[in-house]
């Protein structure tokens, strides 16, 4: 007994000696989740002491490599943070019920990779977990999981619909479920700034904001309400904007970068460039490693800078974080502009700037503007489909409500029968017929009367949308033909900058400008807003249609000529022949019909 319990004396040590201080990794790992989304170079310091320490249990090593993977992610580092959530998924092989939260925070990083497929099956492995688990606070999640995969394909309905199937598996009487669905209000409503919807954004973030901060939660809440500011700012909302800020800074003795270059950017839009420029050369890092929101940052510095009168600065700066940090040089601030579209600014803001140059500039305003046009036809087309929703959902109810009325007057018409029986034998039948059959006539003619009524009103209502209709179609044909002619003068402009010497790579930012315009797409996202079930009633006809034979229908459905066709499409008259009559034969239409006479 005695060997035995020195034994059991010496068996801990002996364990103690062999394994690392699993209590100091845990705090370690409790710090760096307090100051990850706030003070990420904290964060990190916690993270490296963590995985410098040796003999680890997997467990903990996944959860640092996850908690590094975040860190990344949160600073556009997306190839690491993969990387280092693949390593976590492998190590939490034998917790199957941590290793599936990971696996959505790598689908999560795959999603913004544009590996959608695999994003996919990881949210299905994640699912599949939860599913066995029973678990319906992790389920929610992954549907909103996949409302984030939805909005990276532009798929926003199906994004919303996702979203909201996950917000309603919470339970909200639950402290703990009750801040995952704040957290994820707070989603979603990153997905209505996305799609132009900033209203319903704003709403999202204001009441993930409340629920969090009443939560305890102070630093997400606060996360929470810096986005409710974007969403403001794109609004124009600058008094409200400004208020919320200041609730921010009531709440944190040291506000974060994005918080204070909100702040810039309002004294910016106040033409408060020195105020502006205080703020922002006070925020300047000296190394943009780990910086967050840096494009947003560098995108307000280098306006200001030009605003002052500074582009020779603005320059040096952008030529810099070109070299030094490339990631950023693309990326956008909340105008649309990125740092190397600033630069481009920059360059037609200089004294001795050519005409060249500054008509670069001009065109990137346009394109910008463009963009906008485009976000805000989405956003049109997004509310009229939530509000086709809501009269769906309206009319389910209606009929709900007749279905149980005309219970009611089933049974009411037997309590008359029965009555009318008894009033047979109690009154003259002749007189009771009389009655009844001028009141019928009377019945008669009011109804026929409201039936005229009706039949008037609707048709006015065709013709009213029929003229409604014409006009937006003649709109959009106009607008599409100056986006043609538009996109000939970016080509003759960026023909004309290369025959100068200008490289790709200075090229760069107007060519993702104007990508991110996207003229085509703005032109497909109005047509669908006059003619929302074109495509779907065509498809239906016709299964074996491609994208680009739906999109040549759309332009024979407005009536445009072939030489505007060509002009639009960038090809000659042609192949516009030739593409009509490849489309006639794949329709199974006879040589001599006309396309035109069978579009929908």
């Amino acid at each position: 007994m005695m060997k035995c319990g020195w034994l059991l004396v010496l068996l801990p040590s002996l364990s103690w000696g062999q394994n690392p201080d699993i209590a100091q990794a845990n705090a370690w790992q409790d710090s760096t989740w307090a100051n990850l989304f706030t003070d990420g170079s904290r964060a990190l310091g916690f993270i490296e002491r963590v995985l410098a320490m040796e003999e680890l249990p997997d467990t903990l090593l996944a959860n640092s490599y996850n908690h590094l993977a975040i860190h990344h992610g949160l600073n556009f580092r997306n190839d690491s943070a993969r990387v280092n959530f693949e390593r976590a998924v492998e190590l939490m092989a034998g917790a199957p019920r941590r290793q599936s939260v990971i696996a959505r925070n790598l689908g999560l990083i795959l999603k913004d990779l544009g590996e959608f497929e695999a994003a996919q099956a990881e949210f299905e492995r994640a699912r599949a977990i939860h599913d066995s688990l029973g678990d319906r606070r992790q389920l929610a999640m992954d549907h909103c999981a996949m409302g984030n995969l939805h909005a990276a394909q532009h798929q926003i309905k199906e994004s919303v619909t996702a979203f909201n199937r996950g917000l309603e598996l919470f339970n909200l009487d639950d402290p703990r479920e009750r801040i995952s669905y704040r957290i994820e209000q707070c989603n979603l409503g990153f997905i209505y700034v996305d799609a132009g919807q900033y209203a319903f954004a704003e709403q999202l973030f204001r009441s993930s904001a409340e629920g969090l901060i009443e939560s305890g939660r102070v630093a997400q809440g606060v996360l929470a309400l810096t986005n409710l500011v974007n969403a403001l700012l794109f609004q124009d909302e600058r008094q409200n904007a400004q208020e919320v800020l200041e609730e921010i800074n009531r709440l944190e003795n040291s506000p974060s970068t994005t918080v204070r270059v909100h702040e810039a950017r309002l004294r910016l839009d106040e033409s408060r460039v020195s105020e502006a420029l205080d703020i922002l050369w006070d925020l300047y890092p000296t190394s943009f490693d780990g910086f967050h929101n840096g494009g947003y940052y560098l995108c307000n510095l280098l306006r200001a800078l030009i605003a002052n009168g500074q582009p020779e600065e603005a320059l040096r700066i952008a030529e810099r974080i070109r070299l030094l940090h490339p990631e950023l040089y693309h990326d956008y601030g909340n105008d649309l502009q990125s740092v190397g579209t600033w630069a481009i600014q920059a360059t037609a803001a200089l004294p001795n700037a050519s005409p060249e140059s500054r008509e670069t500039a001009h065109i990137l305003d346009t394109l910008v503007n463009l963009t906008f046009q485009r976000l805000d036809d989405r956003a049109g087309i997004l509310q009229g489909q939530f509000e086709l929703e809501f009269v769906r959902l309206e009319r389910a109810a209606l009929e709900e409500k007749n279905k149980r009325l005309e219970g009611e007057r089933d049974a009411a018409q037997r309590v008359n029968s029965l009555l009318g029986l008894g009033l047979a034998v109690l009154a003259a039948a002749l007189v009771l017929l009389g009655v009844a059959s001028r009141l019928r006539r009377r019945l008669q003619l009011k109804s026929a009367e409201a039936e005229r009524s009706a039949a008037d009103l609707a048709r006015l209502q065709a013709e009213q949308l029929a003229e409604e209709m014409r006009i937006k179609q003649s709109e959009l044909v106009t607008t599409t033909m100056e986006q043609a002619a538009f996109q000939k003068r970016i080509e003759g402009a960026m023909e004309s900058m290369r025959r100068r010497g200008m490289s790709e790579t200075d090229l760069d930012p107007l060519i993702r400008a104007q990508e991110e315009a996207k003229p085509f797409e703005h032109f497909k996202l109005r047509f669908q807003g006059i003619h929302p079930d074109f495509d779907r009633t065509l498809l239906a006809r016709h299964p074996d249609l491609t994208p680009n034979d739906l999109e040549f229908c759309q332009l024979l459905k407005l009536g445009l000529s072939h030489r505007e066709i060509s002009e639009l499409l960038n090809i000659s008259s042609s192949s516009v022949m030739t593409r009509k009559y490849r489309l006639r034969k794949r329709m199974g239409l006879d040589d001599g019909a006309r396309l035109e006479d069978h579009m929908p």
